[in-house]
């Protein structure tokens, strides 16, 4: 918002101040600036120099305006005459952005609820097939986490960059390996090595299992969540990774139990990122584990 500053106590009957315009894109700034005052084009014999005080109050959308004026020095006429100059250029202002956190916590939740589900015979037997989880995988859990990752980086969040930006990677690859016009599982049986299509599935999810080691790493002075989230999803990936390569459904099951844990932990942290005193009667703690020592 562009606010005309102009002083409300004046020097003389004919003195004049020049509005001033200075873009407040913080609602706390005090803004605190200098210029002099003119009569009928003859400059006072000592110059005037206004020093205002502006406080935006963005409750009021007001502007509180405090004006000082002394005499002033001859060396300080020329600084004040730039003092236009200087507050007329423009300034850049940083647009807000919402936390995309939620929408790809949400993403990665949903999607890894329904295949944990799959992955441990609950509602759905291990037997079926992936239809359902390819939709979610390649639209929720792919696209909207991915679209979360990249609004991550414009908040300057690496970690949510990073971990979002994967993660819809992988579901995507994931929809990619199950839809059949890509011909990943073809592949394999006309070659009649499904054995090697269990191996390269779990070759697969060691790369993940490996990966989200190293977030995990990154998350131990963040909170009890984050933390308990990255550590779950790693034993997942390890369960099933386990699974693929000694194709055994029990430590495929074992894999999908902790997914479903893995999938609530994700959903109780992006709720706990929603709501707040304005728009809720609660509030979810996440576990500080330790605070920042930048201020």
């Amino acid at each position: 918002m562009l606010c005309a500053a102009m002083a409300t106590v004046l020097q003389g009957p004919h003195a004049q101040i020049y509005p001033l315009e200075k873009t407040l894109s913080n609602p706390s700034l005090i803004l605190e600036y200098q210029f002099m005052t003119q009569s009928q084009g003859k400059r006072f014999a000592k110059p005037i120099i206004y020093k205002e005080n502006i406080q935006w109050n963005p409750e009021s959308w007001t502007v509180s305006i405090s004006t000082m004026s002394y005499p002033t020095q001859e060396r300080d006429l020329e600084r004040a005459s730039r003092l236009e100059d200087i507050l007329s250029r423009p300034i850049q202002t940083k647009s807000v952005v919402a936390n995309p956190a939620p929408l790809g916590l949400m993403g990665f939740a949903l999607t890894t609820f329904v295949l944990s589900c799959h992955n441990a015979g609950v509602i759905i037997p291990q037997s079926a097939p992936h239809t359902v989880v390819t939709g979610l995988a390649a639209g929720y859990g792919g696209l909207a986490q991915l679209l979360a990752g990249m609004w991550e980086f414009s908040a300057g969040n690496t970690f949510g960059a990073t971990a979002f930006s994967s993660y819809g990677a992988f579901w995507l690859s994931f929809a990619v390996i199950q839809i059949p016009a890509f011909g990943v599982r073809a592949a394999f049986v006309a070659s009649e090595s499904l054995v090697d299509y269990n191996e390269a599935l779990g070759l697969w999810l060691l790369g993940w299992t490996i990966f989200t080691f190293m977030m995990w790493l990154a998350t131990l002075r963040t909170n009890v969540c984050l933390t308990s989230l990255f550590f779950s999803l790693s034993i997942t990936f390890l369960l099933l990774t386990i699974g693929e390569f000694s194709l055994d459904k029990d430590m495929t099951k074992a894999g999908g139990i902790f997914g479903i844990i893995t999938a609530f932990i994700a959903w109780y942290l992006a709720l706990a990122q929603i709501v707040n005193k304005q728009n809720s009667f609660f509030e979810l703690p996440i576990g500080p584990v330790a605070r920042s020592d930048h201020k």
